[in-house]
This record gives C-alpha cells, structure tokens and sequence, in this order.
C-alpha cells in the first residue's frame, strides 16, 4: 500500500456517499463536516494515524458526515472493491 496526496480544499467523501475505501492519515488533517441544508458546521478534526471510513465500508453504510482536506494530506486507500446496496 503506498500514500498518496491530496490536496487542501478537496472534499474526500460527500455525506450519505457510499462508501467502497477506507483511508489512513499518514500526515495533514481532514475535517469532519455536519451538513443542514445549507449551513455547514465542523463537528471535528482527523489527524496523522487516524482513519476514517472504516464502519461505512465494513457494515455497508452511507457516510453521515462530509469530510473535507484542511491542509495537504498523505493518506493510505484501501478498497473493499465491493458495491453496497441501500433500502
């Protein structure tokens, strides 16, 4: 598995997407984003060795939160490579 960059300002994972990767922080921070209508609120901050979208892609559930790149990332993907599908 190797580390790849992401750039600031990105949005990694849109709320109710499906989720199909989990990422590792190497180095950077992504903050986690609480959507309503149009206000945005950051409810938290991931840094170095955190990982996020680890429940969505192993219970096959929709992310509830947006998470977008704060500063430049370097972060590990993995994928489940399967399809999840929804009621």
């Amino acid at each position: 598995m190797k580390a790849e960059c992401i750039p600031p300002r990105e949005d990694v994972i849109l709320q109710n997407e499906a989720p199909y990767d989990v990422y590792i922080i190497v180095s950077g921070e992504v903050e986690i984003i609480d959507c309503e209508g149009e206000k945005e609120h950051v409810v938290g901050i991931l840094q170095s060795a955190d990982m996020f979208r680890e429940v969505g892609a192993l219970c096959c559930r929709p992310q509830l939160m947006r998470l977008k790149i704060s500063a430049l990332i370097e972060a590990m993907q993995t994928s489940e490579g399967r399809q999840c599908d929804y009621p």
